[in-house]
């Protein structure tokens, strides 16, 4: 499964590199406002969610989406940060210093083959 960062916007605060929006060619699935993140050698991403405040006026976070499947949702994810990590070296962002302009370019990864996404036709998705 091919998954594409349609667009990438920097904003750095923290862990935070940036915001992006990503494209699923094979489910004409697009999903907007993703997040990117780095501490230290670690890097992630984080699907889209929404903000919200306990009883006790604590910022929460809920997420808007998910697959059922933890191994598919653990390789989705996977492959959504690969594409990330690639359009950020397509396009000259550096991930752990100032910002630096960037190229308008596409960039896509394949989902790696070990996130068993094929058992069976149409790649083994419930949809």
């Amino acid at each position: 499964m091919t998954i594409e960062v349609m667009k990438f916007k920097e904003y750095r605060s923290g862990s935070l590199i940036g915001f992006f929006d990503l494209w699923v060619p094979k489910m004409g699935l697009e999903i907007f406002g993703c997040s990117m993140h780095k501490k230290g050698a670690q890097t992630w991403i984080n699907l889209p969610s929404r903000e919200w405040k306990d009883d006790s006026g604590e910022t929460k976070y809920l997420s808007i989406m998910r697959l059922r499947n933890e191994e598919h949702f653990k390789a989705f994810k996977k492959a959504a940060l690969d594409a990330a990590l690639q359009y950020c070296s397509v396009n000259n962002i550096n991930l752990s210093g100032a910002p630096q302009p960037a190229a308008a370019s596409q960039a896509s990864v394949d989902a790696p083959p070990s996130a068993d996404w094929s058992s069976g036709e149409d790649e083994g998705l419930p949809f």
